[in-house]
């Protein structure tokens, strides 16, 4: 019974991310990030073009999202990155799976 919620639930967050990132389309990769001066917005910035959106690292992405909300950038860059934070969340959900032993399938 819990391998068969489990499998509804991973194919319900694998929908539910798919329809994100059309659903963000509307907002650009930003051309630059407004940032604290505490936070060095052109590092950050070239890490985020490092790859395309949906194949960012956790690493690349890290530095940005760590402070989206509060420091780097404005309400559209966040929506821009969103999708990519949403499915980096699907690799903890993965980690999950695989600290309780069950397969998430």
């Amino acid at each position: 019974m819990f391998e068969a919620i489990t499998r509804t639930a991973k194919q319900d967050l694998e929908d539910s991310l798919r329809a994100l990132y059309p659903a963000f389309l509307e907002y650009p990769f930003p051309s630059s990030l407004d940032a604290s001066p505490l936070r060095d917005a052109e590092k950050i910035l070239a890490a985020l073009k490092s790859a395309p959106l949906r194949e960012i690292g956790t690493a690349e992405l890290g530095q940005y999202a760590a402070s989206a909300i509060t420091t780097v950038g404005s309400a559209d860059d966040f929506k821009h990155f969103l999708p990519r934070m949403a499915s980096n969340r699907r690799s903890s959900l993965q980690s999950f799976y695989c600290a309780t032993g069950s397969s998430g399938r």
